[in-house]
């Protein structure tokens, strides 16, 4: 049976209004205060005020403080009051970004009556006496706010929403946004020295394919000329071409690839599976973004300019090292290098020097450019959705070499790369 936060938000009030009181329940209804902060804090932080008065979004944040203050002065715990309020958090800091302000100040005046009746559980017993005056306090004040400047009734309607529908349960658009931060991320933490040319190709590749995906779904009104960003997947595509013949000794392990390798496999599978075949989307007419849509595409086209220069910096250390080799007879276009052209004539294979180089340097400072464009205009249509702009990555940076999968994750928690594709 769906499910809607109004009725996540009930569930959890009417436990917390019946349950008897006990360590158990302090501990659970603790639990639950911690949730309401995440999410009441996740709210304000996307902004609920038009004015710089912050009329709504003090008396928000107040609540948050008091309750996040209120929660972690208790041993940690859980419970079905806990579990109830996650779930409802969850979905509203999954929802936050793409949701108007109005909806955002409405959802936050439910949690605050949820607040108060957690605060009161943790009240009866003794020794917490003192805490439900210190979130009763931030609460009535929100609650205040909320009669004075009242939500208007087409905000109100968020809180019925369902809370996972297909692609809400699946996630398979964010795990491609998620996938192409985590192979930036690892194309900074990782020295150039050890890209490999396989992986310099899964992460070039990708970001092609993330390219027409997103040029495919942009759907921008008709310029009067070409858009900037017009030809930024070809530049991609000049880019792996003219790094087709490099080859290095570096084999990878079939069963355990590195990171990069997998996190691009994820992001392509994912792709597919939410949109279908490129060849398919690139003949249709784009349908309108939805706000999620714009979002996820918002953080898959800001990592597009920093790969392209990432990449462009592992193939200048090719050179430098003198690691990567290629025959010599599909190098040697555009050069007079005697010896060079002698190589080629007794088909050699030769080091790959800058100037074998300058061809890829060359695609990548383009797509570079005209990605940065792309992202631009990503930003721009998400922004006349009434989409906030990114504030925090969805995901932190990775440590390591993820190994299981979860799809879909508590905010500020990052993802795993998956060990099997997304089907649909």
């Amino acid at each position: 049976m769906t499910t809607s936060l109004r009725q996540l938000l009930d569930q959890a009030r009417t436990r917390a209004e019946h349950m008897d009181p006990g360590p158990a329940a302090v501990t659970d209804a603790a639990d639950a205060l911690c949730h309401i902060a995440r999410a009441v804090d996740q709210l304000a932080a996307d902004a609920m005020d038009r004015v710089a008065e912050r009329t709504r979004g003090a008396p928000a944040a107040a609540l948050a403080a008091a309750c996040r203050h209120a929660g972690g002065t208790h041993p940690a715990g859980g419970g079905p009051l806990g579990d109830l309020t996650g779930a409802a958090a969850d979905v509203t800091c999954l929802w936050s970004p793409t949701l108007t302000r109005d909806e955002r100040w409405a959802a936050a005046a439910e949690f605050g009556r949820l607040a108060e009746a957690c605060a009161r559980l943790v009240g009866r017993e003794r020794p917490y006496s003192q805490l439900p005056p210190a979130v009763h306090a931030p609460a009535a004040a929100l609650q205040q706010a909320a009669g004075a400047d009242p939500p208007p009734p087409a905000a109100l309607t968020v809180l019925d929403r369902p809370a996972a529908s297909d692609k809400q349960e699946r996630h398979l658009l964010q795990l491609a946004a998620q996938a192409m931060l985590h192979i930036d991320a690892v194309l900074h933490t990782e020295p150039a020295t050890r890209l490999s040319v396989v992986e310099w190709h899964f992460a070039a590749a990708t970001a092609e394919t993330a390219t027409r995906y997103t040029v495919a779904l942009l759907n921008p009104s008709p310029p009067p000329e070409p858009p900037p960003w017009r030809g930024a997947a070809a530049c991609w595509r000049q880019a792996r071409d003219a790094a087709a013949p490099c080859i290095d000794d570096v084999l990878h392990r079939r069963d355990r690839p590195p990171p990069i390798i997998r996190w691009a496999e994820a992001a392509q599978q994912a792709m597919a599976a939410e949109f279908g075949p490129l060849t398919v989307l690139e003949r249709r007419p784009p349908e309108p973004l939805t706000g999620w849509t714009a979002l996820q595409l918002q953080h898959i086209a800001s990592t597009l300019p920093t790969i392209a220069a990432r990449l462009n910096v592992a193939a200048g250390q090719w050179a430098e090292e003198g690691l990567v080799r290629a025959d010599a007879r599909d190098v040697v276009r555009d050069r007079d290098d005697h010896d060079r052209i002698t190589d080629a004539l007794h088909g050699r294979i030769v080091t790959v020097d800058h100037q074998d180089i300058h061809p890829i340097h060359t695609a990548l400072v383009h797509a570079r450019s005209r990605c940065r464009h792309l992202a631009n205009a990503v930003s721009d249509s998400a922004a006349d959705l009434g989409v906030s702009r990114m504030r925090p990555p969805l995901a932190d940076r990775p440590q390591a070499d993820p190994d299981h999968s979860r799809w879909v994750q508590r905010p500020h928690q990052g993802p795993s790369a998956p060990s099997a594709a997304p089907e649909r």
